[in-house]
């Protein structure tokens, strides 16, 4: 018997505490989980940071996002290499500008439609 109709038979107060025992295994899986509490961890850390250094981190995320875009995407490859770039290029954040920009147009006549409603 499948736990819905398990539910639908119980009486009010029994489907009661089903629900919150459900919410509570939900909060425990969400808020108590490895990654929830690393990236809060994260977080913390991070509020505590300098402007300074605020804008080293973002920028070192920058960079890895492009080295990991140049790494994984034949397309993007294919951009920054047409443009006779590479991510160790971006030294500084003002190289930032070198980034090759792909606008929304150039997808909405290559992704099926399908996808699109997703991005």
């Amino acid at each position: 018997m499948s736990g819905e109709r398990v539910y639908d038979l119980l009486p009010v107060p029994l489907q009661n505490m089903a629900v919150s025992i459900k919410g509570w295994q939900f909060h425990r899986a969400r808020y108590l989980s490895a990654s929830f509490c690393e990236t809060a961890r994260t977080l913390e850390r991070n509020e505590q940071l300098s402007f300074k250094a605020m804008k080293e981190l973002q920028f070192s995320m920058f960079r890895e996002f492009a080295m990991h875009c140049f790494a994984k995407s034949p397309y993007y490859r294919h951009l920054w290499e047409s443009r006779g770039l590479h991510p160790s290029d971006i030294r500084n954040p003002s190289d930032a500008r070198l980034v090759p920009i792909v606008d929304q147009a150039f997808f909405s006549h290559r992704v099926p439609a399908s996808i699109q409603r997703m991005l």
